[in-house]
């Protein structure tokens, strides 16, 4: 009895002291600065999700490129067959309505006859939408060990580790929705280009499907509206490229007076020997529609 008393004396004189037998025993606290824990499961999986949109999203970017605007000018005079000039098709055309989708701008038709100042065939395609500058989205914060240590210094770590990783959760949850809004945005506006397009499609078709039964050719005209065209003062993000696509032998019938034409790259679909009034005109030359107007899309795409 003597002996619990002298020891209870002792421990009232120096308090909890490890390895006296008073005061309460605690296992070993963790030492802070060995290697970190993983993020939640949750975390990891919100992030591998985040990347994978990401991934998707930049996939479908729009092109770097300022919008455009195409003028596709068809001959139906008799003179076509005999330049062995092909007819072009639907399907010639569309390689540039489906850039036109990317880029944004306008597509207009017209057909070269006696009498070429009739409306043209036209539509406009909005730009599409871009994506804003997204935060940068590191790793998620590491958990600090807490089996060793300081265990005030634990718990002051473990304190900062959760707000961490609530403001990382905030800020990926944030992106996350930037991302499906702005996948949202594109559907939207590929399902208002595929719907003017349905509607435009007739109007394209029976253009090109015309005969080639016109007594007269006046190309000159086309030409005036096809400037006119150009001209325009549609409210762009950026100035449109200008495209002049004349399927033609170039012979008019009412002018010889060179062609005129305002436009950043002129085009020319002309098998036959002779080039009319596009004599003087700087143009790339090719003897097939398809071709050309493939070309024309792959150009409207490249920065």
């Amino acid at each position: 009895m003597k002996r619990n008393l002298a020891i209870a004396t002792l421990c009232m004189g120096v308090g909890l002291v490890a390895g006296t037998g008073c005061g309460p025993t605690h296992p070993a606290t963790p030492a802070i600065g060995a290697a970190p824990s993983p993020a939640p499961d949750r975390v990891a999986q919100r992030l591998a999700q985040y990347q994978a949109t990401l991934a998707e999203v930049q996939a479908l970017q729009p092109p770097p490129v300022p919008p455009s605007t195409v003028g596709i000018a068809v001959d139906q005079s008799g003179s076509m067959g005999f330049s062995r000039i092909a007819t072009a098709t639907y399907s010639d055309v569309k390689p540039v309505v489906d850039a036109l989708v990317r880029t944004g701008g306008t597509l207009a038709l017209s057909k070269i006859c006696d009498r070429s100042d009739v409306p043209l065939v036209r539509t406009t395609f909005a730009e599409p939408p871009r994506l804003g500058q997204l935060p940068a989205i590191g790793n998620p914060p590491e958990r600090p060990k807490s089996d060793r240590g300081d265990p005030f210094q634990i718990q002051k770590h473990l304190k900062q580790y959760e707000k961490d990783l609530a403001a990382y959760e905030q800020q990926l949850g944030t992106a996350q929705q930037t991302l499906d809004a702005y996948k949202q945005q594109l559907s939207q506006h590929q399902q208002t280009s595929q719907q003017q397009l349905e509607r435009l499609k007739p109007e394209i078709e029976a253009i090109l499907n015309h005969p080639r039964n016109c007594q007269a050719t006046d190309i000159q005209r086309a030409i005036e509206r096809t400037n006119v065209l150009f001209q325009e003062p549609i409210a762009w993000s950026q100035p449109p490229r200008t495209y002049a696509v004349f399927i033609t032998d170039g012979l008019d019938t009412f002018s010889s007076a060179p062609a005129k034409l305002q436009a950043d790259k002129v085009v020319l679909v002309n098998g036959s020997e002779t080039l009319g009034i596009f004599q003087s005109v700087r143009h790339e030359r090719f003897e097939a529609p398809q071709v050309a107007l493939s070309a024309v899309a792959d150009w409207m795409l490249k920065p």
